[in-house]
C-alpha cells in the first residue's frame, strides 16, 4: 500500500515539476519576446516593429490553430 502512494506522490510531483518547467519556458519566451521588440523597434523603427509584430502575432495564431486539431 505504501509502494502506491509513493507512486501516486511521485507522478503528481513529476506532473508539478513539468508545470513549473513550462511555466518557465512560457516566461523566459515572453521576456525574449518583449526584449526582442523593444530591440527591433529602438534600433530598425516602427515600420520594421510592426512587421516583427505581425510576424509573431501569424507565428502564434497558425501555431495555436495547428495544435486544436
Amino acid at each position: 500500500m505504501g509502494g502506491l502512494i509513493l507512486f501516486i506522490g511521485a507522478i503528481f510531483a513529476a506532473l508539478f515539476g513539468l508545470a513549473i518547467v513550462m511555466a518557465y519556458i512560457t516566461l523566459a519566451v515572453f521576456l525574449a519576446f518583449i526584449a526582442g521588440s523593444v530591440a527591433i523597434f529602438y534600433y530598425f523603427g516602427v515600420a520594421w516593429g510592426l512587421a516583427w509584430l505581425g510576424a509573431w502575432w501569424l507565428g502564434t495564431y497558425l501555431i495555436s490553430k495547428s495544435d486544436t486539431k
